[in-house]
């Protein structure tokens, strides 16, 4: 099985390891190389685990402290202009005095 990934990338762009449970890890050393290997596994039926990349996560932030006045879309547009993409937004009322919290996703733009 091994051998048929040469057939997708170069010897020197993954790393084997054999595990004691009979399993194989694959390092690559490269993104584009990962999305090959993946792309090869997936049309070969063959059973892998991968792990979601980092850049490619979503997150959540949280703004605390924000003056009521301000408008949302103009957070979620200045996020956007960074090149964030705001996935969700929502605007919640916690403490004594009512102070504000807003909770936004986001995830990097591709």
């Amino acid at each position: 099985m091994i051998d048929n990934f040469s057939e997708v990338l170069e010897d020197e762009s993954y790393v084997t390891k054999a595990q004691s449970n009979i399993t194989v890890k694959i390092n690559t050393h490269s993104i584009e190389d990962l999305r090959k290997l993946v792309r090869y596994l997936n049309d070969t039926n063959i059973i892998h685990h991968a792990y979601q990349i980092k850049q490619e996560r979503s997150y959540r932030i949280v703004l605390r402290g924000l003056h009521y006045s301000i408008p949302r879309e103009d957070i979620k547009k200045k996020l956007e202009k960074k090149g964030h993409k705001v996935k969700h937004y929502q605007f919640e009322a916690h403490g004594k005095q009512g102070a504000l919290t807003d909770v936004l996703r986001r995830s990097r733009a591709k």
